[in-house]
């Protein structure tokens, strides 16, 4: 679980950093770093919540979903610039 975890963040990063170096800030890429941002709190975070304790609490379980879609937006925000 944590290697997956790494690999998310990994991507995250990388999708953060082209958003950032992409240009002038339109309304897609600061919509593709808010994406990132809140995939990243979201989805790797309890991942690596996962990979320390064992298993998801139910009050972070909802999160996961909510990141996961926020993640895919941001990349396909990144795509439109």
């Amino acid at each position: 679980m944590f290697q997956k975890a790494q690999i998310y963040n990994i991507a995250n990063v990388v999708g953060l950093m082209a958003a950032s170096f992409k240009g002038p800030m339109t309304t897609p890429l600061k919509v593709a770093g808010t994406g990132f941002i809140l995939g990243q709190l979201m989805f790797v975070s309890p991942l690596y919540y996962q990979a320390a304790k064992g298993k998801i609490e139910s009050k972070i379980k909802f999160m996961v979903p909510l990141g996961g879609t926020a993640m895919m937006a941001a990349w396909i925000s990144l795509m439109l610039v």
